[in-house]
């Protein structure tokens, strides 16, 4: 059962990771917008880095726990 709950909450970590990088690109979206550059290289960019970063550092983390 304990191994059951660790997999649902790496699940929902890297759920979380992911949303915070589409929010994330969103911002950077709207910005771009605000500052006349183009807004869906933007979030491509940020959506890409966030989502990437985040998940490597999880996955370094959760590399030296049994």
């Amino acid at each position: 059962m304990n191994d059951r709950n660790n997999r649902n909450e790496r699940a929902r970590t890297i759920a979380i990771v992911l949303m915070f990088a589409v929010i994330l690109a969103f911002v950077a979206g709207l910005l771009a917008n605000a500052l006349n550059r183009d807004p869906v290289e933007w979030g491509a960019w940020t959506f890409t880095t966030v989502s990437t970063l985040g998940l490597g550092i999880i996955f370094a983390l959760w590399s030296n726990v049994p």
